[in-house]
C-alpha cells in the first residue's frame, strides 16, 4: 500500500518479553485496576516499557523545540 506523499505517520512495534510466562501470570491473577495492569505491564515487559518511555521523552523534547537527546 502506498502512501501519499505528505503522511509522515510512523509505525513501531515492540515485542521484547517471554509471553508463556506473561500469559500464565495474566491466567493466574489477572489484573483489573488500571495501577495493577501499569505494574503487570512494568514487571512483565520492562524494555518495552523503557521503549514507551523513551519515545514520550523524544516527543516532549521536539515539542519543547529541544535537541532530542538520545540514551
Amino acid at each position: 500500500m502506498l502512501l501519499p506523499e505528505d503522511d509522515f505517520s510512523v509505525r513501531l512495534s515492540y515485542v521484547d518479553y517471554n509471553g508463556d510466562e506473561v500469559l500464565k501470570a495474566w491466567q493466574k491473577k489477572k489484573p483489573e485496576s488500571d495501577k495493577e495492569k501499569d505494574d503487570f505491564f512494568e514487571k512483565y515487559c520492562p524494555l518495552v516499557s523503557q521503549g514507551i518511555k523513551n519515545i514520550e521523552r523524544y516527543f516532549k523534547q521536539v515539542s519543547e523545540g529541544k535537541m532530542p537527546v538520545h540514551v
